[in-house]
């Protein structure tokens, strides 16, 4: 809940109470989204573990069992472009891209990177769990409950929605009729 009050307030303002009808519409705006996202979520990571794993050549990614290795593997194989595959509904708003300072990344695309980087390792062992289950390897509920706790990890209270930086606003233009004099 902590998270959706930063991004309420973060669009509201410091001053929007919690008895005001737009801090509470936000709340349930955000509580909607999320709980649409999370299966097509799912689907889109799945297929990119199950691709990447079939582009991998040696056999090393597929016989991994080791969580900091399959991390350390998918990290060398990160691409921003497939962060935003598995995420659109966020890839449409905030770039996943921007440039680092420095040596370091920005807070904002550090954040998705490493949540996109233990997601694919989480999935990655739940497809090893799929095909031979066993104590220790991730079944599906623990895959959904990680996927819900970890933009709740202390570690990553730093986080702010002023982190993300915004895509330019695209203007729909469906059903408008467009005067080609203009």
């Amino acid at each position: 809940m902590d998270s959706m009050v930063k991004i309420v307030v973060g669009i509201l303002g410091e001053n929007v109470s919690e008895e005001d009808f737009w801090y509470w519409k936000g709340i349930l705006k955000i509580q909607s989204n999320v709980s649409t996202w999370k299966n097509p979520t799912m689907d889109k990571l799945k297929d990119y573990v199950k691709l990447t794993l079939k582009d991998d050549h040696s056999g090393l990614l597929k016989s991994e069992t080791d969580p900091r290795r399959l991390f350390d593997a998918f990290t060398k194989l990160y691409n921003h472009h497939e962060a935003e595959s598995v995420f659109p509904w966020a890839a449409g708003s905030i770039k996943f891209d921007e440039p680092p300072v420095g040596r370091w990344m920005k807070r904002g695309p550090y954040w998705i990177k490493v949540y996109f980087l233990h997601l694919a390792v989480k999935m990655k062992l739940h497809l090893d769990y799929i095909e031979k289950p066993q104590v220790g390897v991730t079944d599906l509920q623990l895959l959904l409950e990680f996927y819900d706790s970890f933009p709740r990890n202390p570690k990553y209270r730093f986080i702010n929605p002023q982190d993300f930086k915004l895509r330019p606003a695209r203007l729909s233009t469906v059903g408008k009729k467009v005067d080609k004099d203009d």
